[in-house]
């Protein structure tokens, strides 16, 4: 008998397979893409958003920063010019010439004392009597007009170079507030370089308003403390003129020393420190704006 025939080899799957593969891979593949699509779409969205948000965040904290800062400087400016008026009327403070009399009162009663003190000096033939009394001469005529003196040739052409200083110097609040304009801006840095993303845009803003803020409180504190310093500087000539007949008492005996030194030298020098302080405040602010102008 002949072997039984061979069956036949399975038929190929039929075409149904590859169009469902079509139909299960196709929306597969097309959900990725879309979700790329709008993926990046909405990053697009989201970084738009966040800059927006946050320009208008660093504006509003700009413009409260730059109205405060203006109205401080403004306040401030005000004080610092008040502060020099009344210092160019320390020669015509009735306090200061009242207290001034008083203290000469008693500067010529010591005189009288030191004036017997030379007299058994020169008695005594002691080697600097002649010195001495050169120097009573000098204390008696210098006591009774060193108010004159000071105000007229001291205090009062100082004043005047502090005033031409100011003038030169245009002072007032916005030259004052030129000198203390944020020399960098993160945000005009970050212009320069490819598009940042959100959070770039964040800290950048933060930045921005940081540095503004530096350096409006820096002008701020600087002018107010100017301005303190300049009525301090009111006081302590005040009282200085009127403690002037004591201290030049005691330049006829250089010798004599107290916790400090002699008396007259401690008031010659606080004398010269605290008269110079105001053209040369004036002179370094004058000085600040023409290098910010150039």
């Amino acid at each position: 008998h002949p072997p039984p025939p061979r069956p036949p080899p399975p038929p190929p799957p039929p075409p149904v397979g590859i169009g469902a593969g079509i139909i299960v891979g196709g929306p597969i593949g097309w959900t990725i893409g879309l979700l790329s699509f709008f993926g990046g779409f909405f990053d697009d969205v989201i970084n738009g958003v966040a800059e927006w948000v946050v320009k208008l965040v660093v504006n509003a904290l700009s413009w409260i920063i730059a109205v405060l800062t203006d109205l401080f400087l403004a306040i401030a400016t005000g004080l610092v010019r008040g502060a020099l008026d009344l210092n160019s009327l320390i020669g015509d403070s009735q306090t200061v010439k009242e207290g001034f009399r008083i203290v000469l009162s008693v500067a010529n009663l010591g005189l009288v004392v030191a004036i017997v003190a030379g007299a058994i000096m020169v008695m005594l033939r002691r080697n600097n009597a002649k010195q001495i009394l050169v120097r009573f001469i000098v204390v008696a005529l210098l006591i009774n007009f060193s108010l004159h003196i000071v105000t007229n040739f001291l205090i009062r052409p100082v004043d005047e170079i502090t005033g031409v200083l100011v003038e030169a110097s245009n002072f007032d609040k916005n030259s004052f507030g030129s000198i203390f304009t944020p020399p960098v801006d993160p945000g005009v840095i970050a212009s320069n370089y490819e598009k940042p993303t959100w959070l770039a845009t964040i800290v950048i803003g933060f930045f921005s308003v940081l540095f503004m803020a530096t350096f409006g409180a820096l002008g701020v504190i600087a002018l107010f403390s100017v301005a303190i310093m300049l009525y301090v500087r009111y006081v302590a000539l005040s009282f200085l003129i009127i403690l002037m007949p004591i201290a030049i008492l005691f330049w006829i005996f250089p010798n004599l020393k107290i916790p400090g030194g002699n008396p007259w030298g401690q008031w010659i020098a606080a004398f010269t420190r605290w008269l110079l302080f105001g053209p040369i405040v004036m002179f370094f602010f004058f000085l600040s704006v023409k290098l910010v102008a150039l």
